[in-house]
């Protein structure tokens, strides 16, 4: 999609940018992304997406609650015990091994299914994945992940975890 653009007294069709990569992007026109939204490169620091960018320690599937171990992002677990692999944060695109990906530390985590609109859910017993029933056996990290708001999103407020039985 190409627009219009006044550069002193002449009109000039251009391409807006759809990412920005910093001052030099200065004064040109600017396209939303397919959903609508701005991407986040042209806010400023401190404002919009809470989140970083690290290399995958393994591979994950999206949707999925992960943490930073090493450096690296894993899968959250719950039967891992001493809270080892509590949820720092999600995902929305997988993972693979040695690649880059970005970890959200809140906001809305979409692409779940078969959610329950209200209910909370919580860090479950399987690399990765979430559930609205709490865990009850000992030794595992009980952790909040946050609230459903449709029957693919929740709103993250992750919580701090701590050992059931301790």
């Amino acid at each position: 999609m190409n627009v219009i653009s006044k550069i002193g007294n002449r009109d000039h069709i251009v391409t807006p940018i759809t990412v920005s990569t910093g001052p030099t992007d200065g004064s040109k026109a600017v396209q939303t992304k397919a959903d609508g939204t701005l991407d986040a490169s042209f806010l400023p620091p401190g404002v919009g997406e809470e989140s970083i960018t690290r290399l995958f320690a393994e591979n994950v599937t999206a949707p999925a609650v992960v943490l930073v171990v090493a450096g690296e992002l894993v899968a959250a677990d719950a039967s891992v015990g001493n809270a080892s692999r509590a949820m720092q944060g999600f995902i929305t695109n997988s993972g693979t091994t040695g690649v880059a990906g970005k970890m959200y530390y809140g906001g809305i985590s979409s692409g779940w299914s078969g959610l329950t609109v209200d209910a909370p859910y919580f860090l479950a017993a399987a690399s990765g994945d979430i559930t609205d029933t709490p865990i009850t056996t000992a030794g595992q990290t009980h952790q909040y992940f946050g609230t459903a708001i449709s029957a693919t999103e929740i709103l993250v407020e992750v919580g701090a975890p701590y050992i059931l039985g301790e």
